[in-house]
């Protein structure tokens, strides 16, 4: 999944409940999304943001990036409560075209 990385988060405490939590997500740009429907309407231009959850494991190999960064996303599919999901696992720069020549 290419992806114009902004940024990874790892977040780790505890619940206003007291449950504890530890978690790492990885931050890009994406399009805004037009919608339209009869009850709901979307509306704008340029880009948002979007995450994807990391393995904590992973964390470590964005240490060098540079953001914001054209990177290929690795990710695996993992199971969760409710059913599967993606989780990024690693990465591999974009090369750009004057790089590789």
């Amino acid at each position: 999944m290419r992806v114009n990385a902004i940024g990874v988060q790892r977040l780790k405490g505890v619940s206003k409940t007291g449950s504890p939590f530890d978690f790492a997500r990885v931050m890009f740009l994406r399009p805004v999304e037009v919608t339209s429907g009869e009850k709901f309407t979307s509306q704008g231009f340029g880009f948002t943001q979007g995450e994807i959850d990391l393995s904590i494991d992973a964390l470590h190999k964005f240490n060098d990036v540079k953001f914001p960064a054209m990177l290929d996303l690795a990710l695996e599919q993992v199971p969760d409560r409710r059913g599967v999901k993606s989780v990024c696992v690693g990465f591999a720069p974009q090369v750009r075209a004057a790089q590789a020549a």
